[in-house]
């Protein structure tokens, strides 16, 4: 790292610390030094921001964005000012900037949709506030703002639907659910207001307020109060609504409600794949694999938004490494078999060096995907070990990218990998490496691998290491940085 870069890294962590004083003079020198750097003139503004000076703020970054125009960052943080100034047709002039150039940023939506809906202009706040909804489906803020300007649109069948979406995000959020009883009254559905705030009361049983407008609907509509009670314990006793709680509590960083939300799905279901590895994951237990049938319903579940998420917002680069190292290696790939191939990006890097590319994923939702982009000569759902088992014929490649780190122990899928592959033939997997020995469940529900665990079962197996090297899988999501593994290349001993 160069000083420059030090000695802003340094500024940052002055800032960070609130010592503004300092990060000034040290931007300031900078600025001195290296009157052309962006970094500097926009970490200044940061600075003057946060010191209350908004005006200096917006003439350092003005300055950052002449140097680099297409920063999206320094447009944002020009209209998180002109917002917090409320001069709000510039914050949306800004917003709109930023947006232009990185279009997938929720939180700009999201700002751009308060400071249209202050300005009362509701229709453009509600499309940006669907647009915040689409690129982070699971962001339930974006979701319960468009319902609220929704709701003052008079839209209320609509606004009902994004509450609804809230919900099923985090069933404990009990500020949307007392929206849905609203909407439902002024739609003229007295069963399910009642049934909506029944589920408000058993999430907060001391809320006294919430039992008295519970006793004055069941009092008004008597006759709705059976079926309500019916619909709200199918919602309250479902297993997957508490999955759902536990993961929003985990985004949050608060593993105590997860671990209790877990809890409650497993008292609803001992059996439940889902409720059962997360709690594992949660505790810290020991997991040889995951339950049967939590892969299959956890891509089930993901492929609508796979690709969105994994490549565009986390730019995966699993199969691109895998061809790159296949193209330096000059590794046979004739016939190859793509193991756990999900919506089929391995088989997009592929297609151009193979003659037969085969896919085999337990995810029919992922292959749907799949034959969409008919880059695969047949694919099949099926169990990769059964299938291997199962089937006839040798493969010059195999690969597997992001699948041991949902198999946990890789016995018998090595095993299996020896009886299909031809002798001068290769698998290419991936890992998230783990210090040590064997391998493990990690806090994040997928399984990490030590190289020496692989390399004994590879052994075991009949198969070398050909080549093992760090590789760059996913950004580490919106922190910066890169999530880092192994690209392992297994060959069969001559």
């Amino acid at each position: 790292m160069d000083t420059y870069q030090t000695t802003l890294l340094r500024a940052v962590q002055l800032l960070e610390a609130d010592d503004l004083s300092r990060a000034a003079r040290l931007c300031q020198q900078l600025i001195d030094a290296h009157p052309d750097g962006v970094g500097a003139y926009h970490l200044m503004g940061r600075i003057l921001s946060a010191a209350g000076r908004p005006d200096d703020a917006l003439q350092a970054l003005d300055r950052a964005a002449k140097i680099a125009p297409d920063e999206p960052e320094i447009r944002f943080d020009q209209a998180l000012i002109f917002q917090e100034a409320g001069r709000l047709e510039d914050a949306v002039t800004h917003w709109r900037a930023g947006l232009d150039i990185s279009p997938r940023t929720t939180e700009a939506w999201m700002h751009l949709g308060g400071s249209l809906y202050e300005m009362g202009r509701l229709v453009d706040a509600e499309r940006a506030y669907h647009q915040a909804t689409e690129v982070d489906p699971e962001d339930p803020m974006a979701h319960f703002n468009r319902g609220l300007t929704l709701e003052a649109l008079g839209r209320y069948a609509d606004a009902v639907r994004a509450y609804q979406e809230v919900e099923i995000i985090d069933p404990m959020d009990v500020d949307a659910i007392l929206r849905l009883v609203e909407m439902f009254l002024v739609l003229d559905r007295p069963a399910d207001a009642l049934a909506a705030l029944i589920r408000a009361r058993r999430l907060r049983p001391g809320d006294l307020d919430l039992r008295s407008r519970l006793h004055r609907l069941t009092t008004e509509y008597p006759t709705a109060r059976p079926e309500a009670e019916q619909r709200a314990r199918q919602l309250f006793d479902s297993p997957e609504r508490w999955c759902n709680a536990a993961l929003s509590a985990e985004r949050r960083g608060d593993r105590p409600a997860a671990i209790k939300a877990l809890r409650r799905a497993l008292e609803v279901d001992g059996d439940h794949p889902t409720a059962r590895h997360l709690y594992d994951a949660y505790n810290g237990n020991a997991s040889q694999s995951p339950p049967p049938g939590y892969v299959q319903q956890l891509f089930d579940d993901y492929a609508p938004r796979f690709e969105g998420h994994l490549v565009e917002e986390l730019g995966y680069r699993l199969p691109v490494a895998m061809f790159e190292l296949q193209q330096r290696l000059h590794l046979p790939t004739a016939r190859l078999l793509d193991l756990g191939c999900g919506t089929g990006l391995v088989g997009e890097s592929f297609r151009t060096a193979s003659e037969e590319i085969i896919g085999v994923d337990l995810s029919g939702r992922m292959l749907s995907i799949a034959r969409t982009k008919d880059v695969y000569d047949a694919l099949y759902q099926a169990d990769l070990v059964d299938w291997l088992r199962q089937g006839r014929g040798q493969f010059d490649l195999m690969t597997a990218a992001d699948v041991l780190i949902y198999m946990g122990a890789v016995e018998r899928l090595l095993g299996a990998v020896t009886q299909r592959l031809h002798p001068h033939g290769g698998v290419l997997l991936s890992t998230e490496r783990l210090d040590g020995e064997g391998f493990a469940l990690q806090e994040n529900g997928r399984y990490a691998h030590s190289r020496a665990y692989i390399g004994r079962v590879a052994a075991a197996s009949g198969l070398r290491v050909g080549f093992i090297g760090e590789v760059e899988i996913r950004r580490a999501g919106t922190a910066g940085g890169w999530e880092t593994g192994d690209l392992i290349l297994l060959q069969p001993v001559a």
